[in-house]
C-alpha cells in the first residue's frame, strides 16, 4: 500500500539510529536520488525553520525523498522510507515546509 502526496504519513528518521547510519543516510538522500538539499545548508530556506542538528536535517530530506518518490509507487513504501534501517514512516506534519 502506498500513500501518494499523503500529508498523514511522513519518511522520518528513527530516534534510535546512530549517528553513522543517519550520516550515511543523509549523503545518500542529498546525492543525486532526486532531493535538492540546498534547503538545509546554511543559509538555506529551511535552515531557520530546521534546527542544525543531523536527525533534524535526516528528518527533513527523508520526508522530501518520500514525498517525492511516493508519487510513482512501483516499489512498496518500506523501500521507499528506509535508509538502510535508519528511517521509518510515521504520521503526522513536516518537520520544514515545501518551497
Amino acid at each position: 500500500m502506498c500513500y501518494p502526496n499523503s500529508p498523514y504519513y511522513v519518511c522520518q528518521a528513527k530516534a534510535n539510529a546512530s549517528t553513522t547510519d543517519l550520516k550515511n543516510a543523509l549523503n545518500y538522500c542529498c546525492s543525486g536520488v532526486g532531493v535538492d538539499c540546498t534547503a538545509i545548508n546554511t543559509g538555506g530556506a529551511c535552515a531557520i525553520v530546521v534546527n542544525n542538528s543531523l536527525h533534524a536535517h535526516a528528518n527533513w530530506c527523508f520526508a522530501e525523498y518520500y514525498r517525492l518518490h511516493c508519487e510513482v509507487c512501483v516499489v512498496p513504501v518500506d523501500e521507499r522510507c528506509d535508509f538502510g534501517g535508519a528511517a521509518e514512516l510515521v504520521a503526522g506534519p513536516l518537520t520544514c515546509p515545501h518551497l
